[in-house]
């Protein structure tokens, strides 16, 4: 018979030695390297709220959780960072997933979390919790040498190369301002910042260059913006063929963003630049005068399930004054019922209501609206939610963000 119970330290190893197979990674053999990963996982968070599925003494399920800070349009609320999600393929089709997944969600009402949100894995396995497909991303590759850019790109920011020590201190403030702005964008704490993006040990570079920092300034001294990239060093024949790895590029203004992929596609030994998850509107994509010269690969990205309906809607801003009343139907029975959803320009109220339904739902349909990407007039033309055209159109009209949700790192 299987169990589930909460995580706690001294299950880190065997934890992840259950999840190794499936991932596909080794742990560290040398006991000062596997201390110190431990040490790391351990700062970074996402074991004390984690799940741990037994059959007898042997681990054969895992999931943890971090604890989020995530925006929404005009708004941050509290997340449960679902992560680390597996099952012993000796236990498949056994329900060891659900009861993993009943134990998470069930925490994260506890803990007082307004949504839990992820990255899949594989885009077929969480609907059925309640997720969601919130966020999608773009994946790029483009021949530098062929790049142009239009005569209107704004003109750019000063651009300065700055050491790794001044990256640690100048990152996260400039960080945490753009990512309010950015619905999908988390918080970052310290030991997140130190172990997850700013280590660069020589086995997190693939075999690439140390991480090169780059950051816009604008005239009066502000930072901007910044970019991080790894070079590949390549050559065909006798010529440099280098490969530019974007890590990450996030700007402010359009003097910042035309000065961070200016640096970036301005680099004259490279041929190629790779960026994955860019957001699906990068200004990168209005630059470039050719942009079939850019090979694009669509993804999903982040899964976003709402816990509590009335603190997630009463959250965020809305694009247009309306009145509409949804009924919820969530499978796991968290967040079912009919809700009363108004703003009138000032005032945003949420509340149960008794009253017929203008549209009837999934938990999974709000999640994707809460981060600004509602697709309730394409779901009622296809039959998937009931309600009629004009309380979709009202919907699709409220919950649109003028910017494109984005998460610019796996978690």
């Amino acid at each position: 018979m299987t169990t589930v119970r909460r995580a706690n330290r001294d299950d880190i190893f065997p934890l992840f030695e259950a999840m190794s197979l499936q991932f596909s990674f080794d742990l560290p053999e040398d006991e000062e390297k596997r201390e110190d990963w431990k040490n790391r996982i351990i700062e970074t968070g996402g074991i004390d709220r984690g799940m741990v599925a037994e059959d007898g003494d042997l681990i054969v399920g895992t999931l943890g959780s971090f604890d989020l800070d995530m925006t929404v349009p005009n708004g941050s609320i509290p997340c449960a960072g679902t992560t680390w999600v597996s099952v012993s393929p000796t236990h498949r089709r056994r329900g060891v997933l659900r009861q993993l997944m009943s134990a998470h969600l069930a925490e994260a009402v506890e803990h007082g979390d307004v949504i839990a949100a992820l990255w899949a894995s594989d885009s077929a396995i969480y609907g059925r919790f309640g997720y969601g497909r919130a966020i999608d991303a773009v994946s790029i590759e483009l021949d530098r040498r062929g790049a142009r850019f239009r005569n209107s790109m704004p003109s750019p920011d000063r651009i300065e190369m700055i050491t790794p020590e001044e990256a640690a201190s100048a990152l996260p403030p400039l960080y945490e301002h753009i990512r309010r702005e950015v619905p999908g964008a988390f918080a970052r704490t310290e030991p997140w910042w130190r172990h997850r993006r700013l280590r660069d040990t020589p086995d997190r570079r693939d075999g690439n260059s140390a991480l090169r920092t780059a950051v816009s300034v604008a005239d009066d001294g502000r930072a901007t913006g910044y970019a991080q990239f790894r070079v590949e060093s390549k050559f065909d024949g006798a010529h440099s063929a280098d490969i530019v790895h974007v890590v990450e590029l996030l700007g402010s203004s359009p003097a910042s963003w035309s000065a961070l992929w200016s640096i970036v596609l301005g680099l004259d030994l490279a041929t190629k630049v790779k960026a994955r998850f860019r957001p699906l509107d990068d200004p990168l994509f209005e630059y470039l005068t050719g942009i079939r010269r850019v090979d694009r690969t669509l993804t999903d990205t982040v899964w976003v399930r709402v816990l509590d309906v009335e603190r997630a809607l009463t959250s965020r801003a809305y694009s247009e004054p309306g009145a509409l009343t949804l009924a919820i139907a969530d499978d796991m029975g968290i967040a079912n019922g009919t809700y009363r959803l108004g703003w009138d320009g000032h005032r945003i109220d949420c509340s149960g209501s008794s009253g017929p339904a203008d549209l009837e739902i999934d938990v999974s349909d709000l999640g994707v609206a809460l981060m600004g990407r509602p697709r309730f007039s394409a779901s009622v033309l296809a039959g998937t939610i009931d309600g009629s055209m004009d309380a979709a159109a009202l919907a699709d009209r409220m919950f649109a963000h003028h910017r494109a949700p984005f998460c610019p790192e796996v978690f």
